[in-house]
């Protein structure tokens, strides 16, 4: 159980294709009674996805990286404004070098690889390919120190799983 933990999940202005993700990953993270809160551009209070409304508590250039056990990224965090990306990956850094849970999927990659925030030795820069990588060795998700990463939903659950051993 996750009693105590909160989990920011990361969601970009344009949700895309992880629509399912982001339902799933909060309904998980809840049912380990975990609080969740979604973040989002200013310019957002909710997001309908199919029959499911859920709605964005607080906004990026609002949210402190000390309030929450770890980051989860569903979609890229593309905006019209540029000043979104940038609290971001500051959000992103932050959280990195507190030493906090990040995790992200399929789409959710994106922001990690331009951010700039992780060393150049670290294994997932140096393994470049995601999704090659996790063929090779056999594995659905990535793992580097504090970062979890997974190419796409076919790793939902192996990701979730990872998510709430890490935090445990």
């Amino acid at each position: 159980m996750l009693d105590g933990k909160i989990i920011a999940v990361l969601v970009g202005e344009q949700i895309g294709d992880c629509a399912v993700e982001i339902i799933e990953i909060i309904r998980a993270m809840k049912n380990m009674n975990a609080r969740v809160k979604v973040i989002s551009s200013p310019r957002k209070r909710y997001f309908k996805i199919k029959n499911d409304i859920i709605r964005v508590d607080i906004a990026i250039d609002q949210a402190r990286t000390e309030d929450y056990d770890a980051i989860i990224l569903c979609s890229e965090c593309r905006s019209t404004d540029s000043s979104i990306h940038e609290y971001c990956t500051r959000f992103l850094r932050g959280a990195y070098d507190q030493g906090k849970i990040i995790a992200a999927i399929g789409d959710g990659i994106g922001i990690i690889n331009t951010s700039g925030f992780l060393p150049a030795d670290s294994r997932i820069i140096k393994a470049k390919n995601f999704n090659g990588y996790n063929r090779k060795a056999g594995k659905p998700v990535f793992k580097d120190a504090n970062l979890i990463i997974a190419r796409d939903s076919v790793s939902l659950v192996s990701f979730v799983h990872e998510i709430i051993k890490a935090l445990k």
